[in-house]
């Protein structure tokens, strides 16, 4: 597995073995640690915890 972040396009580039875990369980986790996903948004005090360099909603 591996992962590349693209600062410009702010976009997740990963690679992963999709018979170890899928897609939803990679949203789920990304959601949990604060950051939203198209089909999973982070709580707010989730969200609220990251620090300020960290946050991108208006």
């Amino acid at each position: 597995s591996s992962a590349t972040w693209d600062m410009e396009k702010k976009e997740l580039h990963l690679h992963y073995d999709s018979h170890r875990t899928n897609l939803d369980v990679i949203g789920k986790a990304i959601a949990k640690a604060g950051h939203d996903t198209d089909k999973y948004k982070a709580g707010k005090t989730t969200y609220d915890a990251l620090p300020d360099c960290c946050k991108y909603r208006n």
